[in-house]
C-alpha cells in the first residue's frame, strides 16, 4: 500500500465511468488533483438518478428528478471543474429488488454488447491515460453501480482491440485501469463520530451487510486530497435531492467530519505491474 502525492505531468486524460449523479463523489478529490497537475478529467455517467430519494419535495417530483439530478451533477462538475460530462441515457434501476430492475430501458437490463460499444467509442475518442470505477460490489451493492463495473472493466480492454467494433473509432488501450473503493475502517469512523455525537447511525449500519473487508488488503493506492475538501464538500451540497437532514451524507458535510475526507483509496486492476495513477514524464 502507497500513500502517493500527486507528481507534476503534463496534459493526459482521466475517464471516471459511474452510474448516478452523486457518485463522483466517492473520487471527487482525486478529479480535482488530477485538474490541479494539467489533467483532463472527463465523466461519463449511466443514468440521471431518476429512482433516487427526493429529500425535500419543494426540489423535485417523482416525474421531473430525473431532470434536477443532471442539474445537480453539472452544478457538482462546474465546482470541481470537470471538462466534459456524458451521459449513457440509460433508466436508474433503483436498489436491488425494487421494481424498476424490471424496467427494460434500465442499466442493470442493458444489452451488454451496447453498453460495450457505448463505452469503447468513448474510450476512443478521449483516448484516457486512466480510467476509474467502481470497485466489483459496487461499494454498496447497488445494481448500477456493479454493471458500470463490470461493463468499464470489458470495455477498458475491448477499446484497445481492432476487431471489436471497428466503426467505433480507431483503437485505443488506456495505461491503467483502477477500481475506488471505500475501506470498511471509513465506515466504522463515521458511525462511531456520529454516535459520539447522538446521531442516528442507522443509515450506516444499513450499510454494513454490503461491506467488503476483504477489499481493504487490495487496496494499492491511497490518494491525499485533503487540500480539495473545502471543494469536494461544496460540490455534494450540488446535490440536495439526495442529502436531507435524514441523511447520514448530510452530516458528513459538517465540521466535525471533514478530516474524513482527506484521502481516496483505490485498488489497481491493470497492469499487473505496480504504477502510480499519475506519473512524472521524462
Amino acid at each position: 500500500m502507497f500513500i502517493l502525492p500527486f507528481p507534476l505531468i503534463m496534459t493526459p486524460t482521466l475517464l471516471i465511468l459511474l452510474a448516478h449523479p452523486d457518485d463522483e463523489t466517492g473520487c471527487s478529490g482525486t478529479m480535482m488533483t488530477a485538474l490541479a497537475q494539467g489533467w483532463r478529467v472527463i465523466l461519463a455517467c449511466a443514468t440521471r438518478g431518476e429512482e433516487g430519494e427526493i429529500a425535500d419535495p419543494k426540489l423535485a417530483t417523482r416525474e421531473n428528478l430525473w431532470q434536477v439530478r443532471e442539474a445537480e451533477l453539472r452544478c457538482a462538475c462546474q465546482i470541481l471543474g470537470i471538462d466534459e460530462v456524458v451521459f449513457l441515457d440509460y433508466c436508474d434501476s433503483g436498489m436491488d429488488g425494487s421494481p424498476s430492475n424490471d424496467n427494460p430501458k434500465s442499466f442493470m437490463q442493458a444489452q451488454p454488447t451496447i453498453v460495450h460499444q457505448q463505452l469503447v467509442q468513448l474510450i476512443r475518442r478521449t483516448r484516457p491515460e486512466a480510467v476509474i470505477t467502481f470497485e466489483p460490489y459496487g461499494i454498496y451493492g447497488h445494481p448500477d453501480h456493479i454493471a458500470m463495473s463490470r461493463f468499464a472493466t470489458t470495455a477498458f480492454h475491448l477499446a484497445g482491440d481492432s476487431s471489436f467494433y471497428p466503426e467505433g473509432g480507431s483503437p485505443w488501450q488506456a495505461r491503467k485501469l483502477f477500481y475506488f473503493v471505500i475501506p470498511t475502517p471509513w465506515f466504522a469512523k463515521v458511525r462511531d463520530q456520529m454516535k459520539a455525537l447522538g446521531l442516528d447511525t442507522s443509515g450506516f449500519d444499513s450499510l454494513a451487510q454490503f461491506l467488503r473487508p476483504s477489499l481493504d488488503t487490495q487496496i494499492t493506492h491511497i490518494i491525499d486530497v485533503s487540500t480539495f475538501v473545502p471543494q469536494k464538500m461544496a460540490s455534494l451540497s450540488c446535490h440536495q435531492t439526495q442529502i436531507g437532514p435524514d441523511s447520514g451524507f448530510y452530516h458528513l458535510m459538517k465540521p466535525e467530519f471533514l478530516s474524513l475526507h482527506g484521502q481516496e483509496h483505490y485498488i489497481q486492476v491493470y497492469p499487473n505491474e505496480f504504477e502510480p495513477i499519475f506519473y512524472t514524464h521524462p
